[in-house]
């Protein structure tokens, strides 16, 4: 039998002061202009984490190194501090929605918009990366100044009656919301229909 030959990978993982440096020069916009601070850098196996954080909202970065993808979620804080999510997945009835994923906001906000992942099995680089978080970071400021000031579902336009405004990507504009986003969590199972 041969001996197996070893696989050089070119590129390499971006590294954990990179990846910081680039959330620090995307994200500064949050702490000039929304009062966020830095409130955790992580390095794990597996992933890096940054977290920005002001009295009302948290904003979690995190790159996951196996999968080499970006994902970013908006956290609505209560009283200053992280709700127990093994208890509630994203909705709580007193306070709301309580965390989302951005691209998810993405979809219902700026539906054209995209913003292209690399994912396994490449290798994310650097300027790529840098790509990416510019991006998220355009968006927060375009589309999500409600959620980073505080309001995850309290300021929602109410529905109205007549022509749709816009095309929707998945009816072509034919439906119109009536009431605020977060009353579908409000509704029993069987309501829904």
């Amino acid at each position: 039998m041969g001996k197996a030959k070893s696989i050089r990978v070119s590129a390499e993982i971006l590294s954990f002061s990179d990846f910081y440096n680039l959330c620090e020069s995307s994200f500064k916009f949050l702490i000039n202009n929304f009062s966020f601070k830095i409130h955790l850098k992580r390095k794990a196996s597996g992933y890096y984490l940054i977290v920005y954080k002001n009295s009302k909202t948290a904003l979690e970065i995190d790159f996951d190194i196996r999968e080499q993808i970006i994902f970013i979620s908006l956290h609505k804080l209560i009283d200053g501090k992280f709700m127990d999510y093994t208890k509630c997945i994203n909705y709580d009835a007193d306070a709301g929605i309580l965390h989302f994923g951005i691209d998810d906001l993405i979809d219902l906000r700026a539906p054209d918009m995209r913003i292209e992942q690399v994912g396994y099995p490449n290798i994310l680089s650097e300027s790529k990366a840098r790509s990416i978080l510019k991006s998220y970071a355009s968006f927060l400021k375009e589309h999500a100044t409600q959620e980073l000031q505080g309001s995850f579902d309290g300021d929602e336009k109410k529905g109205r009656g007549g022509a749709p405004l816009s095309m929707q990507k998945f009816d072509k504009g034919l439906t119109t919301n009536v009431g605020e986003i977060s009353d579908i969590y409000r509704l029993d199972a069987g309501s829904t229909r």
